[in-house]
């Protein structure tokens, strides 16, 4: 029976990889199922945790925002929030922007029935989007938490756009201790490094003493955007491959590919 099992986790595309990932605790049972499809461990390095802002001020603010301006959300975590802090207000709106296919799929759950989403799935994505070129004063509500997406709001503005922040969730740090050093110092390779926030990164980079960055950069980092694959390089990481989009079955699909060509390449194929 066991034999069995090992055989078919053998078998897998990426059998005997160890993938760290930066995300917050509450994606990590999603992320371990997205990997074991692909015969993957998970490795949990969290950069942070969420935490919904529940100020009476944030959510009078967010209900006079929506009623006049287009939502654009940053995370399928930002259409949670809302959810909780306006229960069935996103019901009511005709229509939505998002970053990524989840957040346009979190979007569509809680009733929003024309949800506008860029491609690749990142804030460059978006920010390409034929009817975000010129915004003639349209008010747009830029939904998530501080210190995120930093590129949307500016570019939105210089092209005319009207643009109101609302801040329904923040990311407050984690402290990684004793255990996750020791997973990190045990993790078997080959190894690889899912990467979707550049806060998550810095956050567990300034923790990490130097024998964990030296291991870190040994991982094969897999960026989710052109802007974060560049913050990876200035940390010293060698091997940046750039993924589709933020979601972990993007990641592991780019990292798929790379072995795929490695293995040839080793194999002296053209």
């Amino acid at each position: 029976m066991h034999r069995n099992h090992d055989t078919v986790l053998d078998a897998l595309p990426l059998s005997g990889w160890t993938v760290i990932n930066l995300r917050a605790s509450a994606a990590q049972a999603s992320i371990r199922t997205t990997l074991k499809r692909y015969g993957a461990r998970s490795l949990a390095l969290p950069g942070f945790r969420l935490q919904v802002n529940t100020d009476a001020d944030v959510i009078a603010h967010l209900g006079k925002a929506l009623a006049t301006g287009t939502g654009l959300f940053v995370s399928p975590m930002a259409v949670r929030a809302v959810e909780r802090l306006l229960p069935g207000a996103l019901a009511a709106q005709p229509s939505a922007l998002a970053v990524g296919a989840a957040t346009a799929m979190a979007l569509r759950a809680v009733g929003v029935a024309h949800v506008a989403v860029g491609q690749p799935e990142t804030s460059e994505g978006l920010l390409a989007l034929p009817r975000l070129q010129h915004g003639n004063d349209q008010t747009l509500v830029l939904i998530g938490a501080p210190n995120g997406r930093g590129v949307l709001g500016p570019t939105l503005r210089d092209r005319g756009f009207a643009v109101t922040e609302c801040e329904v969730y923040a990311r407050l740090p984690v402290r990684l201790d004793r255990r996750h050093w020791r997973a990190l110092e045990a993790a078997t390779s080959p190894l690889a490094v899912m990467l979707s926030s550049e806060q998550a990164l810095s956050a567990v980079w300034a923790q990490a003493a130097e024998p964990y960055r030296r291991r870190l950069q040994t991982c094969v980092a897999l960026a989710s955007s052109p802007r974060l694959a560049a913050y990876a390089r200035s940390l010293g990481f060698d091997r940046v491959l750039q993924a589709a989009g933020t979601r972990p079955e993007q990641h592991m699909q780019c990292l798929h590919t790379w072995v795929q060509q490695n293995v040839l390449i080793s194999n002296g194929a053209p």
